[in-house]
């Protein structure tokens, strides 16, 4: 399967030249809103190739694979109703070969998407890409063409990219749009440092249930889960870095340093994993999950 993707690319350059390729077609406070619909469509087609791949080594064909998954959605974690004529073509193709009233196309498809998947209603299918104002579309299909083949530069796999790539991507357009603005960032989120600070003094033990009143993308809430894993001490991080040197003595001390931090940071993954975060009665820990019972924003810190 070819690829479509220039992985090389930092997250925040391939995110501005996105937002540039809109600049004009509207007010950049509102970008994000044509943006982050995309980005989580390309993530979400991107992780259904994976997936299909994984199955497709098993059954013997990708052509196979998509036939088994139609049979059985259970088998992928988001079933995506959209099969390129050559089974072999990334599923984001199909978005990205779009050439005729391709705003018309593209909201039909997220909401095709979002109507096999009801934890995505709401989420992907908000925005209309063939709105129009005053008889005018807000955002032309020219400049969506583009704003798509920007968005197709980044492959957004499993393997890819942080499975936060969705909540880093909201917090960069609100904080570089509030930059050219007379309105704070902190307006709308809040600052990772700030919200660790937060964590800090909070001092979450396990047991404990922690409310977010104002929750958005469930920062604060996962920095308290952060707050519960304790910091490798100074003498604790050099001991690990030393049982990578009795791996293997000929790597240069850089290289050991570089894989031991990736261990630490695996662990912290590990643990942050486990926990229950919820959002509006949505465990995302779970994904599959419903708590009807609750309407709160919340971390139990219970692992």
């Amino acid at each position: 399967m070819a690829s479509n993707g220039n992985n090389d690319k930092s997250l925040e350059s391939w995110i501005w030249d996105a937002a540039c390729s809109i600049r004009g077609a509207k007010d950049a406070p509102k970008y994000k809103e044509y943006i982050l619909p995309l980005i989580f469509a390309k993530r979400l087609c991107d992780v259904f190739d994976d997936e299909l791949n994984r199955i497709a080594k098993e059954v013997g064909s990708r052509a196979k694979a998509f036939k088994l998954v139609k049979h059985d959605k259970k088998l992928v974690r988001f079933f995506l109703p959209l099969e390129p004529k050559n089974p072999d073509d990334p599923v984001w193709s199909i978005i990205r070969k779009l050439a005729d009233k391709i705003g018309e196309q593209l909201t039909t498809l997220l909401r095709d998407i979002a109507d096999e998947n009801s934890l995505l209603k709401g989420i992907i299918d908000r925005v209309d890409f063939n709105a129009t104002t005053h008889g005018v579309r807000d955002l032309d299909d020219d400049r969506l063409s583009i704003l798509i083949e920007r968005i197709s530069e980044k492959l957004l796999g499993l393997n890819d990219v942080e499975a936060d790539i969705i909540g880093r991507s909201y917090e960069y357009l609100i904080r570089k749009f509030a930059e050219g603005s007379v309105s704070s960032a902190g307006e709308f989120y809040t600052p990772k440092e700030v919200g660790m600070v937060m964590a800090r003094i909070l001092d979450p033990e396990p047991g404990m249930t922690v409310y977010d009143p104002c929750c958005g993308s469930a920062g604060l809430l996962i920095k308290c889960q952060l707050a519960l894993v304790p910091v490798p001490t100074t003498d604790e991080q050099d001991k690990i870095v030393e049982n990578f040197d009795c791996l293997d003595q000929k790597l240069s001390v850089h290289t050991r340093k570089q894989k031991a931090y990736t261990a630490l940071f695996r662990t912290l993954l590990q643990q942050l994993m486990t926990a229950q975060i919820r959002i509006d009665n949505f465990d995302l820990s779970a994904l599959a999950e419903r708590d009807d019972g609750q309407d709160v924003s919340r971390y139990d810190a219970d692992d």
